[in-house]
Protein backbone atom coordinates (compact mmCIF):
# COMPACT_ATOMS: atom_id res chain seq x y z
CA UNK A 1 0.00 0.00 0.00
CA UNK A 2 2.28 2.44 1.03
CA UNK A 3 4.18 2.08 -2.86
CA UNK A 4 1.37 2.57 -4.92
CA UNK A 5 0.93 5.88 -2.55
CA UNK A 6 4.01 6.73 -3.35
CA UNK A 7 3.83 5.85 -6.91
CA UNK A 8 0.21 8.03 -7.14
CA UNK A 9 2.60 11.02 -5.37
CA UNK A 10 5.04 11.02 -7.65
CA UNK A 11 2.58 10.91 -10.48
CA UNK A 12 0.79 13.82 -9.11
CA UNK A 13 4.08 16.01 -8.29
CA UNK A 14 5.32 15.66 -12.23
CA UNK A 15 1.85 16.72 -13.36
CA UNK A 16 2.12 19.69 -11.32
CA UNK A 17 5.46 20.68 -12.98
CA UNK A 18 3.93 19.91 -16.33
CA UNK A 19 5.78 16.72 -17.13
CA UNK A 20 2.96 15.16 -18.76
CA UNK A 21 2.11 17.81 -21.40
CA UNK A 22 5.12 18.26 -22.72
CA UNK A 23 8.20 20.14 -22.00
CA UNK A 24 8.05 24.12 -21.34
CA UNK A 25 8.61 25.13 -24.66
CA UNK A 26 5.54 23.02 -26.13
CA UNK A 27 3.43 24.97 -23.13
CA UNK A 28 4.96 28.01 -24.10
CA UNK A 29 4.03 27.43 -28.28
CA UNK A 30 0.97 26.41 -27.34
CA UNK A 31 0.42 29.59 -24.90
CA UNK A 32 1.72 32.14 -27.63
CA UNK A 33 -1.25 30.75 -30.18
CA UNK A 34 -4.02 31.12 -27.89
CA UNK A 35 -2.63 34.67 -27.21
CA UNK A 36 -2.43 35.12 -31.17
CA UNK A 37 0.69 35.85 -31.30
CA UNK A 38 3.47 34.33 -33.39
CA UNK A 39 5.30 31.50 -32.04
CA UNK A 40 8.95 31.49 -32.21
CA UNK A 41 9.60 29.25 -29.18
CA UNK A 42 11.20 26.36 -30.85
CA UNK A 43 12.30 23.68 -28.40
CA UNK A 44 14.52 23.77 -25.15
CA UNK A 45 17.90 23.07 -26.15
CA UNK A 46 19.07 24.91 -23.58
CA UNK A 47 19.15 27.08 -20.15
CA UNK A 48 17.99 30.45 -21.91
CA UNK A 49 15.32 28.84 -23.80
CA UNK A 50 13.55 27.51 -20.98
CA UNK A 51 13.94 30.40 -19.31
CA UNK A 52 12.56 32.24 -21.89
CA UNK A 53 9.48 29.78 -22.05
CA UNK A 54 8.74 29.81 -18.54
CA UNK A 55 8.57 33.47 -18.89
CA UNK A 56 5.86 33.11 -21.07
CA UNK A 57 3.98 30.36 -19.20
CA UNK A 58 3.76 32.50 -16.21
CA UNK A 59 2.70 35.89 -17.54
CA UNK A 60 -0.68 37.01 -18.96
CA UNK A 61 -1.22 37.53 -23.00
CA UNK A 62 -2.13 41.01 -21.95
CA UNK A 63 1.64 41.39 -20.38
CA UNK A 64 3.19 39.48 -23.40
CA UNK A 65 1.32 41.75 -25.88
CA UNK A 66 2.42 44.91 -24.22
CA UNK A 67 6.11 44.32 -23.74
CA UNK A 68 5.44 43.66 -27.48
CA UNK A 69 4.48 46.73 -27.96
CA UNK A 70 7.52 48.06 -26.17
CA UNK A 71 5.94 48.89 -22.74
CA UNK A 72 8.62 47.34 -20.19
CA UNK A 73 6.50 45.08 -17.48
CA UNK A 74 6.70 41.80 -15.50
CA UNK A 75 7.14 39.93 -18.42
CA UNK A 76 9.85 41.98 -20.68
CA UNK A 77 11.64 41.73 -16.25
CA UNK A 78 11.53 38.50 -17.31
CA UNK A 79 12.50 38.08 -20.88
CA UNK A 80 15.79 40.01 -19.91
CA UNK A 81 16.55 38.36 -16.99
CA UNK A 82 16.96 35.03 -19.43
CA UNK A 83 19.63 36.71 -21.64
Amino acid sequence: MKRVLAVVLVAGCLSLLGACGGDACDDAEEKLDECGLPSTVGSCDDATDECEADCINSHSCDEITGALAGTPNDYSDCDDACN
